[in-house]
């Protein structure tokens, strides 16, 4: 068993000194529409019994949505491909409900990246999104008898043009540790197909992303020129 870990450990030092890759974490916020949401909440809240639990207060959820994620990639020739993965949760609340947000998401990049110089990369690039995500709306106090509970689950799958920025502090050769900001638009091809409730808020999940992030790689960084 000694010797096949060693083989093992040999084999991926070997391979990670001559390919080039990176990988990091990651922020991402992102604005999508939240008018409809907000008006089957507050629906919700200030209707009568049973289809609603007769608040008085309207929710008012707001932008941005923060995702939480870690990335990676790698150089194949002059595009740069890769992946992602990011959650995010949050809770808003209103008088006497409470709707608690829980989501995840995964993504396929394809990127070119322009390096004018060695301690920076402009890099235009496209990924493809699915994502899933659950609303649980419920009174303050859940345990209360009786209660109020609705749920709201949704996916889609889109894509988000985008163009990053890295500044790279070089170490160790073609090593490096970068700073990054990438804005993009996520533009949907499909939903959000909603479940649950039979009446799910109505608003569209496109919209603005900004990411920001900090990445480890090795990377030549020779210049390029278009």
């Amino acid at each position: 068993m000694t010797s096949r870990v060693r083989s093992v450990v040999l084999c991926c030092a070997a391979v990670a000194a001559v390919c080039y890759g990176y990988g990091g974490f990651e922020a991402t916020l992102a604005y999508p529409g939240m008018g409809g949401l907000n008006r089957r909440l507050s629906e919700l809240n200030t209707g009568a019994p049973p289809a609603g639990w007769a608040g008085s207060d309207t929710f008012k959820v707001r932008a941005p949505l923060v995702w939480l994620g870690g990335h990676g990639g790698g150089i194949a020739g002059p595009v740069s491909i890769g992946g992602r993965g990011a959650f995010a949760v949050r809770q808003d609340k209103a008088d006497s409900l409470e709707a608690q947000f829980a989501g995840a998401l995964a993504g396929f990049e394809v990127g070119y990246p322009y390096v004018p110089r060695h301690w920076f990369w402009v890099r235009p690039c496209l990924e493809l999104t699915g994502g899933a995500w659950v609303h649980y709306v419920h009174s303050l106090d859940a345990f209360s008898e009786p209660n109020f509970s609705r749920y709201f689950m949704a996916w889609t799958f889109g894509m988000t043009p985008a163009v990053e920025v890295m500044g790279r502090l070089r170490y160790g050769g073609e090593s490096f540790t970068g700073l990054f900001l990438k804005a993009g638009w996520y533009v949907p091809f499909s939903g959000p197909v909603w479940s649950g409730d039979q009446d799910p808020p109505r608003f569209s999940v496109k919209g603005f992303s900004l990411q920001v992030g900090l990445r480890f790689g090795r990377y030549p960084f020779e210049p390029m020129r278009i």
